[in-house]
């Protein structure tokens, strides 16, 4: 009995000291707990930027800043603890608030990388705009938004007059609220902007001939929920709508394409939070016509808003479909009448009418062909007033009607053939 008692504590004891050595992280696995950088905001050539990593001993470790094509290798100086520098020099692209990241590698294992809380500006071999505000995807409630970069030309001059501002791509660079200097351009509207997004885009060219741009966006929002979309024209296969929702941040997000598609989920931005984005890949089939978009917020009290798009959404990926739905083929018809049918929504419709004359004595002879170009109208019907002139009793019309939609898609031709009476 004794024996048996001792055997049970030894195999549990066993047991245990197996589930330890499992769940025990391995001497492979490299951890970054901590991750520093000292720098100023914005470098110039000769400024220098200090890294501390703090994390798994014996590793390989490295920083990495997006838009620099360099790995900045660090040293261990004591255990686990990672320290390195950079100088920036002349040769140093510039960059505008790039994050900087750093990385571990460790008996071939990569560990999840660590980002910086703070972001650099580097003025470099090229010019550049930097300073951009309002900052890059912030939520602003201001109706008049003072916009504004300040200007670095490197090697060179910035030449004044090359300098254009757009705001969603309307140039305003004309505009009375615009002070341009060779180191800022600012634009102040003498108007109110709309709620919204806005995008930025800036160009300029230095006297060295070096081209340079820049693009951000901001949002302005002065209701609870603003919803919008980047369907400016139909929608085919393979296009991505994508939907912002803005609102308070941490809240749940969703929008409805009409009643076609519903529920279909947003996801808070990590870089701007209160703005929701969604998206949705148009698949081959899908279909609906000046559809309203409405996004909905729900709150942490379970209360749900709702903001309808200022603008409805058109999807078209189905087959372009027509129906001639009068005259039927093998109709009596007179030497004036109507070709009507339906295809899409405002989608041009090509009608042609061959005309087969039966001359006494001579039998069929070519008449001609008359045709126009027509829309059809926001029901996808059309129309179209056939004047045939005086045609002999029996004579044939042969009435052929091709729909073409914004992407040059073509519909099956439809094809009748009517007699004068």
């Amino acid at each position: 009995m004794e024996r048996e008692i001792f055997y049970i504590k030894f195999n549990l004891i066993s047991i245990f000291l197996i589930l330890l050595f499992l769940s025990s992280p391995s001497d492979s696995d490299g951890i970054i707990n901590f991750f520093k950088v000292n720098s100023k905001e914005i470098l110039k050539p000769g400024d220098t930027i200090s890294f501390t990593v703090n994390g798994t001993a014996s590793g390989h470790v490295w920083v990495e800043i997006p838009g620099l094509p360099l790995k900045i290798y660090l040293t261990e100086t004591s255990c686990g603890v990672y320290k390195g520098t950079y100088k920036v020099s002349l040769e140093t692209p510039g960059i505008c608030r790039a994050s900087l990241i750093s990385h571990m590698e460790m008996n071939g294992e990569f560990c999840s990388p660590v980002t910086a809380q703070n972001k650099i500006t580097v003025l470099g071999k090229n010019p550049m705009f930097y300073k951009l505000m309002p900052s890059e995807g912030i939520i602003i409630s201001d109706k008049k938004p003072v916009i504004s970069a300040a200007i670095y030309g490197a090697t060179g001059k910035v030449d004044k007059n090359s300098l254009k501002i757009l705001i969603n791509r309307h140039d305003v660079t004309k505009d009375s609220g615009i002070k341009i200097s060779s180191e800022y351009i600012i634009f102040k509207p003498s108007y109110d902007f709309k709620e919204g997004e806005y995008i930025v885009y800036l160009y300029g060219k230095t006297t060295d001939g070096h081209d340079f741009c820049a693009e951000w966006n901001f949002f302005i929002r002065l209701s609870t929920v603003i919803t919008s979309h980047n369907a400016l024209r139909e929608l085919n296969s393979g296009d991505i709508l994508e939907v912002h929702i803005l609102g308070e941040p941490y809240q749940k997000a969703y929008f409805d394409i009409g009643e076609w598609k519903k529920g279909l989920s947003a996801h808070e931005s990590f870089r701007t939070p209160g703005l929701y984005i969604g998206y949705y890949s148009v698949q081959k089939g899908d279909y609906v016509v000046n559809a309203p978009l409405t996004g909905y917020l729900i709150s942490s009290s379970g209360e749900t808003l709702k903001s309808p798009a200022d603008r409805l959404i058109s999807i078209t990926a189905n087959e372009l479909l027509l129906k001639i739905a009068q005259p039927k083929d093998g109709d009596f018809v007179a030497s004036q009448f109507v070709v009507s049918g339906q295809t899409r929504p405002f989608t041009a419709v090509h009608i042609e009418l061959k005309i087969i004359c039966n001359l006494p004595g001579m039998g069929p002879v070519d008449g001609g062909i008359i045709g126009e170009d027509i829309k059809s109208n926001q029901s996808g019907v059309f129309e179209y007033k056939v004047k045939a002139g005086n045609q002999l009793p029996g004579s044939e019309y042969i009435v052929t009607v091709i729909a073409r939609d914004a992407q040059g898609n073509k519909s099956t031709p439809g094809i009748i053939k009517v007699y004068q009476k």
